[in-house]
């Protein structure tokens, strides 16, 4: 089924007449080793040969010669102006067409490339359907799918990349109907796929994000889709700066859907001492079908990585990472106990309540000797408190480990409260205790309790105002999304002032990053505006002020523009939707909007050969694309060709001096030659076939291009 494959196509086109034709757009079909089975169907081009006959004189028709879906060549005579003329065929089709008069004389000739509109289709199999499709930029698709009695119709149209991916049920069957306008011509294909016939399972990467390690490590676990052969590895530093890579063949166990592997460092180093702050990963399956990226953040500890875990109304439990395989140990006076770390490096230790009644250290050590102290404590330890006025409330802040907090107490200057502390790492509030909030500094007590009332731990501190040292770090924004991200010290208190928009936003920099909104996407931030940032600790205290100016950090393709002639009425071209486009020639400037389509075109009176034309696109964020930069181009006064037969040596003809001419059977050079001072030219030519069609093309600086067709007779 994968060969051999027969595209559906409806093409509508309108071809201006002229001396010259505006450039053609070709975009080939192309197959990956990730692709489905279609469901074989006819192409179908329709041409609109209205434009073509409405200002040649009275009588004239269209000959198109083009190679059919079944490989031969064919002629047809096209005269009736209403009538939609459709032609069959298989792949990217070269038309050559000839305009003639009533009594057979050739007015213009010229070439269409023709082909299909998608250029990728991947599927990917594992659970639900994925199937995913590249077509042309812009491309409006509508598809449907039916699977255990349902089903379902969507419609989208793709982006600048031209990808989209649709969902398909686990029994279903995808049908994918996709249009497409290029210019005047109108593309329309129709693709089907059945999900039994797809073998191109998608290879899953299961664990991400943020992983703790030894400083020791030399590996990593994840959790590797049972149907990836090959895992893509890059292993980035701090920067995010590829260091190194590596492809590991991999196989998956029988009757597991994933399976833990464990990922080594390459050479005989550790992570930490080759400066590997970031590990990429991707799976490519037995069908060159490849993974989403994922990426695993290390965070380097010293021993064991130890977490509590523990219930104050029942037994405590401690669980962490360490080197897979290995034992941790720990102690406490004279108990000890020893467990084994799982082939995923995860571990859990059940604690006896004699060791959670006794001094509050525990000792922890694998294999390496590497030694992790861990204060039981920790499971209701508080770093320190912090005020802020705008809310009446006191903030606690906690490791982000901490869990919740069990019996306490909370005093204020040396009084006891009702206070109870809200959630697990966020803040308590006055609640009904006090109406005017205390006057800045303050000392506040917090006093953990055991089941019969005692004090097992206390934190005291004097709440005050302090000066955060530094603003916001490693400041990026995404404008598409409205998102400023940052880093800060931790639990520092950011907000975002924006002077044209008058939006503010903040945030507290738990675990040191900041994300917030730049605007409330009604009037929205662009490139050139300012933001201002503050900074304080904890909600209160003295501000750090820093403020930027947004710049453009997404690159836009430049406009394409097609080619403008001194006889040119009009200058058109694409770029994205909706973008504002402006042309500059003969020093005016012409300013328009792209359509949905992305299409523009301006009226341009009386363009000059050789003069400079720029265009620019800019988006409503002021993200500008590159420019495209273009000269007005000549028109051949004129060109001919002498006829060519089976016993001719040559082929001659008259244009202008200077012009180069080459002749072409196919993509074959013949010959070349340069049109002398008296307008004419002559090229030898070996013995030619009868039928044997011939392309002349000729060319000069500043000049557009023009081909004729012939053949040998």
């Amino acid at each position: 089924m994968k060969s051999n494959k027969v595209y559906k196509i409806f093409l509508t086109a309108a071809i201006t007449l002229g001396f010259g034709l505006a450039a053609s757009q070709t975009v080939s079909a192309s197959e990956g080793a990730c692709s489905p089975s279609f469901m074989e169907s006819d192409t179908e081009i329709r041409l609109d040969i209205k434009s073509y006959l409405s200002d040649a004189p009275t009588g004239s028709y269209l000959i198109a010669e083009y190679e059919r879906a079944d490989g031969e060549r064919t002629k047809t005579t096209l005269s009736n102006p209403t009538y939609p003329y459709r032609f069959d065929i298989s792949k990217q089709t070269r038309f050559q067409f000839q305009l003639l008069s009533r009594d057979g004389q050739v007015l213009k000739e010229w070439t269409q490339e023709v082909s299909p509109i998608v250029t990728r289709i991947k599927a990917m199999k594992g659970g639900d359907t994925t199937i995913s499709v590249n077509t042309e930029p812009d491309a409006s698709i509508e598809y449907s799918y039916d699977g255990e009695g349902w089903n379902s119709r969507r419609s989208l149209t793709t982006d600048e990349t031209g990808d989209f991916r649709g969902e398909f049920s686990k029994r279903g069957s995808g049908n994918f109907s996709i249009d497409k306008t290029i210019g005047e011509w109108q593309k329309h294909q129709q693709v089907s796929v059945r999900h039994d016939e797809i073998d191109a399972s998608p290879p899953v990467i299961v664990r991400s994000g943020q992983q703790d390690v030894d400083d020791e490590a030399r590996g990593i676990q994840v959790d590797i889709d049972d149907s990836v052969r090959k895992i893509q590895v890059e292993y980035l530093d701090k920067d995010e700066r590829v260091v190194k890579d590596s492809v590991i063949e991999y196989s998956g166990v029988e009757g597991m859907d994933t399976t833990p592997y464990y990922i080594r460092n390459t050479g005989d180093h550790t992570f930490k001492e080759d400066g590997i702050r970031y590990i990429r990963l991707r799976g490519t399956n037995g069908n060159d079908c490849e993974s989403e990226w994922k990426v695993l953040s290390l965070n380097y500890v010293t021993g064991p990585v130890v977490r509590m875990d523990p219930s104050l109304e029942g037994d405590m439990y401690v669980s962490g990472l360490s080197e897979p395989g290995s034992r941790i140990i720990w102690s406490q006076d004279k108990s000890i106990g020893t467990s084994r770390v799982g082939n995923d490096g995860r571990y859990k230790i059940n604690l006896p309540k004699e060791v959670t009644k006794n001094p509050p250290k525990l000792k922890f050590y694998d294999e390496s000797n590497k030694e992790s102290v861990v204060d039981i404590y920790a499971l209701d330890k508080i770093d320190r408190f912090m005020a802020t006025k705008s809310r009446n409330s006191i903030y606690v802040l906690a490791a982000p480990s901490t869990p919740n907090f069990g019996r306490h107490v909370i005093e204020l200057n040396g009084k006891k409260t009702s206070l109870v502390i809200s959630g697990k790492q966020v803040y308590f509030y006055d609640g009904r205790e006090w109406t005017n909030f205390p006057k800045l500094p303050f000392t506040i007590k917090y006093s953990a309790l055991n089941a019969d009332g005692t004090t097992k731990y206390s934190f005291e501190q004097v709440v005050s105002q302090e000066k955060a040292t530094k603003g916001l770090e490693n400041v990026r924004y995404n404008l598409d999304k409205q998102v400023l991200y940052g880093e800060s010290n931790l639990f520092y208190h950011t907000s975002i002032w924006d002077e044209k928009t008058r939006w503010s936003s903040s945030a507290y920099a738990y675990e040191k990053q900041v994300s917030l909104s730049l605007s409330d996407k009604k009037e929205l931030v662009k490139v050139g505006d300012t933001v201002s940032i503050y900074t304080n600790a904890g909600g209160g205290g003295v501000y750090y002020a820093q403020s930027i100016k947004i710049k453009q950090t997404k690159k836009l393709k430049a406009p394409i523009v097609k080619e403008v002639t001194d006889f040119s009425d009009h200058i058109e071209g694409s770029t994205l939707p909706g973008m504002t486009v402006q042309v500059k020639m003969n020093g005016k400037t012409y300013t328009g909007q792209s359509s949905s389509k992305g299409k523009f075109k301006f009226k341009a009176a009386s363009p000059v050969a050789g003069k400079e034309i720029q265009v620019v696109a800019t988006d409503r964020l002021n993200q500008k694309t590159p420019v495209t930069i273009s000269k007005v181009l000549r028109v051949f006064p004129y060109f001919s060709v002498s006829g060519v037969t089976t016993k001719s040596t040559g082929v001659k003809g008259k244009g202008s001096t200077g012009a180069e001419v080459s002749v072409f059977v196919g993509k074959k050079l013949l010959g070349k030659t340069l049109i002398d001072k008296k307008e004419n030219f002559s090229i030898k030519l070996p013995e030619m076939k009868k039928g044997t069609t011939l392309r002349i093309d000729v060319k000069k600086k500043d000049y557009q291009t023009r081909s004729l067709t012939i053949k040998v007779y």
